[in-house]
């Protein structure tokens, strides 16, 4: 039996048992510690963008409040996920999933850090946020968004580690620090390694291929600029290994915090934000042609280029209909069988809109791509595309990415995107707004 390679290793290490988690590290590097429910007037309410206020309970996943740094005296806020030591743990803790109401805790947090002039400490480990209906309703989305975009505006220093786990935007919502650290055998990436093999392998079990693709250790992120610095991790079966991880935790959160108060907090601004705009930075610019063919669409009547011509709709079919004309034909897989029949009626686009984005004759839904995402969001005809049909060919070299051309041949023609993502920005509401749209329809977005 061949042995497993160093990023599974990490990977199952990432989510042991025997990993230190967060509340250990806050008892031994910090004293005094007053949880959020204790501070005078800690608000326990938000205002979502609608106007609507939202309760606040508590969140056992995640630890808030305030506590007094050893060794320097100064007291911080501290912000830290809690993922399961033991299986019973697992239920009370929601496995490691940060509700809603953690993040609206976090939010309120770094404001209360800001206001009070303390530096903000996060300690980052859970698999992401709570995906299910709980959560939603209380806006769950917005709110790690809020937490993403406050930690980068953040008017007070801050500090963090991913210590285990870090998944997805949940993970991400506490980790855009002015210093940012990750321990040695934890990991940070878009989504699980699980998840990964089921979108691109059609599979859970090619967790192998997947960590390659994804790249989550600290190895890659020291790499690509997502953190400053990886902190040296024992083997989590010796037998010293957590009295030594809390020492090299301590030794480098102290060295942190005394570098950051002789710092600028408008350099420390700058700078962070510097680092994030060079993750995935585009390379390659657009050709003079490209330029002024863009131009030139931009004279053109809106109708003539709504759409892309595909393998499915032309041009001239446009023309011939009309109006832009939907196919109710067969859907296949990347393979080309067949998963789900089609009738092979044809009719306006927008009967088939209509119809909620199903065949008004057979009823076959059909999975609505990124662009008509756009037009259900976005104020009419307000949509700028940036960098048009950005693919991964397109990002700086120094990125060295799975290679998965086989697979993008597949997905050519069955949709109008080159990859998976689309980016500009447009009005929403009468609103301005960026806009990244995912293409689901391109190997699961």
């Amino acid at each position: 039996m061949s042995r497993p390679s160093k990023l599974t290793t990490i990977h199952e290490q990432s989510r042991s048992y025997n990993k230190i988690k967060s509340k250990e590290i806050i008892d031994h590097i910090y004293r005094e510690f007053v949880p959020y429910y204790e501070i005078p007037d800690f608000p326990m309410q938000i205002t979502a963008p609608s106007g609507a206020v939202i309760e606040i309970v508590d969140d056992p996943a995640v630890i808030v409040g305030t506590a007094v740094l050893n060794k320097t005296g100064k007291r911080v806020a501290v912000i830290a996920q809690l993922m399961p030591s033991n299986d019973a743990e697992r239920a009370r803790l929601n496995y490691g999933l940060v509700k809603a109401d953690g993040y609206a805790l976090s939010y309120n947090m770094m404001c209360f850090a800001e206001d009070n002039g303390l530096m903000l400490h996060t300690y980052i480990d859970t698999i992401g946020g709570d995906p299910f209906e709980y959560s939603a309703g209380k806006l769950q989305s917005w709110l790690i968004s809020d937490c993403q975009a406050k930690m980068i505006s953040l008017g007070t220093k801050s500090i963090s580690t991913v210590i285990g786990s870090g998944g997805s935007g949940g993970a991400i919502a506490l980790q855009l620090a002015h210093k940012r650290f990750m321990l040695s055998r934890a990991e940070f990436s878009v989504i699980t390694a699980e998840g990964c093999s089921a979108i691109l392998f059609r599979s859970a079990d090619n967790i192998e291929e997947a960590l390659e693709v994804l790249q989550p250790t600290s190895e890659f992120m020291l790499k690509y600029g997502i953190v400053d610095k990886v902190i040296k991790e024992p083997a989590l079966e010796s037998s010293d290994y957590r009295r030594k991880i809390l020492v090299n935790i301590e030794k480098t959160i102290l060295a942190a915090t005394d570098e950051l108060e002789k710092s600028d907090i408008r350099y420390l601004h700058g700078n962070l934000v510097s680092k994030i705009q060079e993750c995935g930075e585009v390379e390659k610019r657009e050709h003079t042609y490209q330029a002024i063919a863009r131009k030139i669409k931009s004279w053109l009547p809106h109708y003539s280029f709504s759409r892309t011509a595909t393998s499915e709709v032309s041009h001239m079919q446009i023309a011939l209909y009309g109006a832009e004309p939907h196919f109710c034909n067969d859907e296949k897989d990347q393979d080309g069988k067949i998963v789900r029949a089609g009738c092979r009626k044809h009719f306006a686009k927008e009967e088939f809109q209509k119809n909620y984005y199903a065949c008004p004759y057979c009823e076959k839904p059909n999975s609505i791509g990124s662009h008509d995402y756009l037009d259900l969001l976005l104020n009419s005809d307000s949509f700028h595309e940036l960098h048009s049909d950005l693919s991964v060919d397109d990002i700086d070299s120094r990125f060295s990415f799975h290679d998965y051309s086989d697979t993008r041949k597949k997905n050519a023609g069955r949709i109008d995107s080159k990859d998976s993502l689309v980016v500009g920005y447009g009005d929403m509401f009468d609103i301005p707004v960026a806009v990244a749209v995912s293409e689901f329809r391109f190997m699961g977005g």
